[in-house]
């Protein structure tokens, strides 16, 4: 199944020019560390097959295994005696239909080192080839629980792996509150990665229908410690595209795609979203505002690099605007483009010590925007503006402190003449334009941004390239020898 059709951005990391790592954990560092991290004895494997299985078997091998999960609204088994650390392997290849629904997850694992699983065995698949298990609801709501859903986490310590959501559906009776594909609240260390969750749709305006589904709903503007999402694809085509986010309070998205919706990324806590590809964003159906990302009750630092944002209808990236939204942004790395109005937006903030810190991006305002940067009211205390690629654009604000420097700001032609737009993603290594154009900033000590966007380390002496892309080889170090 090809889930990669949004087209996202792909870049050729350059030959002997460094490496990009993202390390989620530590290697050997001893068996005693190994043994601790691990589930405990008393954990339990447990497979499930829609088609083959049987609620009243052992569930423990993938030939006696269970037709649905204990926490299924359809689960007709007996008591099921749940162990931190249980992992349940869902059938590749299929699928678990609306009346299995929601999966009410009411007891999860023990940590953040012993988190039960909720994924696949990509050796255990129904057909020639392993494609993901499916949770489908048909396009009709799901009506077996207090929300239209299809995972409720009501426990923390859970990881949620490579399953496919598809033909989600709400109408003015299932709405609301809560409707999501994976709810989590309140709840900490849930994890989701790998998912494909796509084409959702909904009933009209006419009969009362709103826009109010979160594909991942946070559901509170607290913060979720250990929450992320991870290499999904969320896309909302054919019938979905004027509705729907991708995540809301939610603190952390990694490589994902997203986009064919309404709005992305809604993040609380001390957000990261980082490496994702975001965009075509879509005017709601109902009305509801859309952002690529936008905090929510975030409160503490919020961190937004190496994004390629595109194609959205309303606002890019917009920090303020909450009546409780506090602390300090740092966004860098990203490429902005295609975008109305502009590409990022201070709106009204009541924290008396908010910054925002953008550094080496491209904000390209040339298609039918007006600003790169626009501070509504003077509320902002800070800005630190350096090291981008503006196109077109300009910026403007009431800041207390405003430092900007070592910017390009050029027309759409320069750019253009210099081989730099989105169709090469503004690279072109042929060009000078943003040779030693910025600063060095490695003082900053955000270990993100001294690798440019494809990983390639900047330079800890010279001058910064603009924009994204460390292009250009230092000069050579020339040492003179003095004989005395």
């Amino acid at each position: 199944m090809n889930v990669g059709t949004i087209n996202r951005p792909h870049l050729t990391r350059r030959k002997g020019r460094g490496k990009s790592l993202l390390c989620f954990g530590l290697a050997a560092v001893g068996l005693v560390f190994s043994l601790f991290s691990q589930a405990p004895p008393s954990a339990t494997t447990y497979y499930i097959d829609c088609i083959s299985g049987s609620d009243t078997n052992t569930g423990t091998s993938t030939s006696t295994p269970w037709k649905n999960h204990p926490y299924m609204s359809a689960w007709s088994g007996g008591y099921y005696p749940h162990q931190p650390g249980d992992q349940f392997i869902f059938k590749g290849g299929v699928v678990w239909t609306n009346s299995c629904f929601p999966l009410n997850i009411s007891r999860g694992g023990s940590g953040s080192g012993v988190m039960d699983y909720y994924g696949v065995n990509t050796n255990w698949f129904a057909g020639t080839n392993w494609t993901r298990p499916v949770f489908d609801a048909g396009g009709t709501p799901v009506t077996n629980g207090p929300f239209n859903l299809f995972i409720f986490c009501s426990d923390n310590n859970i990881t949620i792996d490579n399953i496919e959501m598809a033909h989600f559906y709400w109408d003015s009776n299932s709405q609301g509150y809560g409707i999501s594909h994976i709810f989590v609240g309140t709840q900490t260390n849930i994890q989701i990665l790998n998912c494909y969750i796509h084409s959702w749709s909904h009933d009209t305006v006419a009969n009362g229908c709103l826009d109010h589904m979160q594909v991942i709903n946070g559901g509170t503007v607290g913060f979720n410690p250990g929450c992320l999402c991870s290499n999904c694809v969320i896309d909302g085509r054919p019938n979905g595209t004027d509705s729907g986010g991708a995540t809301f309070c939610f603190p952390a998205c990694y490589n994902c795609t997203v986009g064919n919706m309404n709005c992305a990324f809604i993040v609380n806590g001390n957000g990261v979203i980082a490496g994702c590809h975001i965009g075509p964003l879509n005017t709601s159906f109902s009305g509801t505002h859309g952002a690529a990302i936008e905090p929510d009750g975030a409160v503490g630092t919020m961190d937004f690099h190496n994004n390629f944002i595109h194609d959205c209808n309303e606002i890019n990236i917009m920090l303020g605007g909450n009546p409780v939204a506090s602390g300090n942004a740092y966004i860098y790395n990203n490429i902005i483009y295609n975008s109305a109005p502009g590409c990022i937006l201070l709106k009204t903030s009541p924290g008396a010590a908010n910054a925002a810190y953008v550094w080496n991006n491209v904000l390209d305002s040339s298609q039918g925007g007006s600003y790169s940067i626009l501070e509504e009211s003077g509320t902002w205390t800070f800005l630190a503006e350096q090291n981008n690629l503006e196109i077109k654009g300009t910026s403007s604000g009431l800041f207390t402190s405003w430092t900007r420097d070592h910017n390009l700001n050029v027309s759409p032609a320069t750019a253009s003449a210099a081989g730099l737009s989105s169709a090469n993603l503004y690279y072109n290594s042929a060009s000078n334009m943003t040779w030693a154009a910025g600063t060095n900033l490695t003082g900053m000590g955000l270990s993100a941004l001294t690798n440019d966007l494809t990983g390639v380390p900047r330079s800890t002496f010279y001058g910064w390239d603009a924009g994204p892309y460390q292009v250009s080889l230092p000069p050579p170090v020339i040492i003179s020898l003095t004989t005395n």
